[in-house]
């Protein structure tokens, strides 16, 4: 099965909807503490969790047993619950690029199946997908928390193929990142950048000039 993979934030979701969440989020769990002005303290300790390469519903179980921790606070939140609150800000705070539906279509006219490969939590990057309407294009989300393996590890393809019950063959990587750009190359098929703040002269900066590139490469 010929497969598409695909970045999920800052190709196909702006950047910016994973932020709004995660200050909604903290605003909503210093404020159930008495403490609405000091969110700001919450939403800076999961950037630097989020930062050692630790999945994001892992990183905001630890941002706020910090919180709690660091002002002596009574817990009000079980780490389940603030997991589900964390997937359903997601759901609701994120939105597509307008040229993702399209671009999707054409791929799967291209004969193309798509594999979502994201940094995201297993729940969060599924809850996004399915609340946006992905699923009717997208076969799978693998996600960092799946088997705590991350870009650009290869074994990614393999766990996309375990929970599809079929071998799959790349086509090529679409992303943002460098490590988009070295999953690639782990992968051994072509990189397909895009830049979304059209600030890089390698690489598209919308998914219409980008599938023309991809169409080229599936000619081949």
């Amino acid at each position: 099965m010929k497969v598409l993979i695909l970045d999920l934030f800052g190709t196909l979701v702006p950047t910016e909807c994973d932020d709004d969440a995660h200050r909604e989020l903290a605003r909503i769990v210093a404020s159930m503490h008495g403490l609405r002005d000091s969110w700001y303290e919450l939403y800076e300790l999961y950037r630097r969790f989020v930062s050692i390469d630790m999945d994001s519903c892992s990183a905001v179980k630890e941002s706020y047993r910090s919180f709690v921790e660091e002002n002596n606070l009574e817990p009000l939140y079980t780490y389940e619950e603030l997991c589900w609150l964390h997937t359903w800000l997601h759901a609701s705070y994120s939105k597509l690029y307008p040229d993702v539906v399209p671009f999707l279509e054409n791929v799967r006219r291209l004969g193309l199946e798509i594999v979502i490969v994201s940094d995201a939590s297993r729940d969060v990057g599924r809850a996004i997908v399915k609340s946006l309407g992905l699923d009717r294009w997208v076969r799978t989300v693998v996600a960092f928390s799946d088997l705590g393996i991350t870009k650009p590890n290869p074994k990614l393809l393999t766990l996309a193929e375990n929970l599809l019950g079929t071998k799959l063959v790349p086509v090529a990587v679409v992303g943002d990142s460098e490590k988009d750009h070295a999953l690639a190359d782990a992968l051994g098929v072509p990189y397909l950048c895009i830049d979304r703040k059209g600030k890089r002269s390698d690489c598209h900066h919308d998914l219409n000039t980008l599938f023309e590139e991809l169409k080229r490469i599936v000619a081949r």
